[in-house]
């Protein structure tokens, strides 16, 4: 036999509001963290990234710590990920700027003079002239219209 409660009678008030919902916190570092991770992502901004991904993960300790504190974990976890993600990308990217600098220092192409003349032809005053360039109707050249 299955017990039911009473149904108030007629007019009888019903039951009380429900209760307000609790607000939680926002973390004072979880935009701070947000903005330095999206930031990180700039190239040669990695000492952001570096920041975002230790300011994120004491931020995370101490939401972790009193979980019904806080409200904002999620802008610290993506944050920690963007700052953590734009310190690798800007590693690769240093290392292959680095790598580009050492190839053109090591192959004697950085400051190789002879090279522009070269490529881009004679050298007429302060212009490189491209060899295959007609001067004939260049304006100023005599019998110039």
């Amino acid at each position: 036999m299955s017990y039911l409660p009473p149904q108030p009678a007629w007019g009888a008030p019903g039951p009380g509001p429900a209760p307000a919902p609790i607000r939680l916190r926002e973390h004072e570092k979880g935009t701070t963290v947000l903005v330095l991770g999206f930031l990180s992502l700039v190239p040669l901004l990695f000492p952001l990234g570096i920041a975002a991904w230790v300011m994120g993960n004491r931020a995370a300790k101490e939401i972790d710590a009193d979980r019904w504190a806080w409200g904002n974990r999620g802008s610290v976890v993506v944050g920690r990920l963007l700052g953590a993600v734009g310190t690798i990308l800007n590693g690769i990217w240093v290392g292959l700027l680095a790598l580009m600098v050492a190839l053109l220092l090591v192959t004697g192409r950085a400051n190789d003079q002879n090279s522009i003349t070269e490529h881009e032809g004679a050298q007429v005053g302060a212009f490189a002239v491209h060899p295959d360039a007609d001067l004939t109707h260049a304006v100023g050249a005599p019998g110039a219209v």
